[in-house]
């Protein structure tokens, strides 16, 4: 995926065979699926080895899956997926009287360490 969204990040998009990968038969949240793969991004950005741009745009594309399972009242709510999107989620954006201030490494980057802390190998 990574050399994918680096040859074209503007089309980026995440394969059918790899969303089948993290979904059920009827397109639905697996939890532990997105939860692992929301961990593995967290690392990744941790570790310096995963750009914010990269990530951002992974969770903020699989988020669309978790609104329409709850918008579908299907019990798949992902809890690390969604601390981890919101954490990268706080990075996109600058606040007022911050426009010098990186928002991923203010926000982001303490959100992310404070989960992989929590979640050691």
């Amino acid at each position: 995926m990574l050399s994918r969204y680096e040859e074209d990040p503007d089309q980026f998009h995440i394969s059918q065979e790899c969303m089948a990968q993290c979904t059920g038969p009827l397109g639905e949240v697996k939890p532990e699926r997105f939860d692992a793969l929301a961990l593995a991004l967290a690392r990744g950005y941790h570790d310096g080895k995963l750009s914010f741009a990269f990530c951002d745009s992974i969770v903020n594309i699989l988020v669309e899956k978790v609104y329409s399972d709850a918008v579908a009242q299907r019990d798949t709510w992902p809890p690390l997926f969604w601390d981890v999107f919101l954490a990268f989620d706080a990075g996109e954006f600058f606040r007022p009287g911050e426009r010098h201030i990186d928002p991923a490494e203010k926000y982001t980057r303490p959100l992310i360490a404070a989960i992989v802390a929590e979640k050691p190998d």
